[in-house]
C-alpha cells in the first residue's frame, strides 16, 4: 500500500506567496529600470502606484503573520492547561483510589475525569445509572 503525504495547505499557500512575491519584485525592478520610461495610459499600472500596491500586500502579509503567531501562542497556553488538568485530575483520581473510605466517591470521580478526555468509561457509565 502506498503512502501519500499530504502537504498541509498553508505550506502550499506559503510557499506560493513567496514565490509570487519574488515575481511581483522583480516585475517591479524591471518596470523602473526600463528604458524607455514605463508610462502606461492606466495610472493604477504606473511604477509609483504599484509600489504603493506592493507596500499594502507586503503590510497585509506581515498582518496575517502575526495574527498566526498570535494564534499558535494560543494554542500553545491551551495545550499546557490541558495538560495541567490532566496531571491534577490523575493525581485526585489517584487520591481518591488511595483511601478505601473514598470508594463510594471513585466512580463520580472517574466519570468526572472520563468527562475531561470526552469518552466514557465504564465504570462512569454505571455512577450516572446509580445515580438516576
Amino acid at each position: 500500500m502506498r503512502h501519500r503525504v499530504k502537504v498541509a495547505p498553508t505550506v502550499w499557500f506559503e510557499s506560493m506567496t513567496i514565490e509570487i512575491g519574488f515575481t511581483i519584485h522583480s516585475l517591479h525592478s524591471v518596470i523602473v529600470a526600463a528604458t524607455p520610461v514605463f508610462a502606461p495610459a492606466d495610472a493604477d499600472l504606473a511604477p509609483a502606484a504599484f509600489a504603493t500596491f506592493l507596500s499594502s500586500v507586503a503590510a497585509a502579509n506581515t498582518a496575517v503573520a502575526t495574527t498566526i503567531a498570535d494564534w499558535h501562542t494560543a494554542v500553545a497556553a491551551r495545550t499546557d492547561l490541558v495538560v495541567t488538568i490532566k496531571e491534577r485530575a490523575l493525581r485526585a483520581l489517584n487520591r481518591v483510589k488511595s483511601n478505601r473510605a473514598w470508594d463510594l466517591q471513585l466512580p463520580a470521580v472517574k466519570a468526572a475525569i472520563a468527562s475531561q478526555y470526552g469518552t466514557t468509561s465504564p465504570a462512569a457509565i454505571q455512577a450516572k445509572a446509580v445515580r438516576l
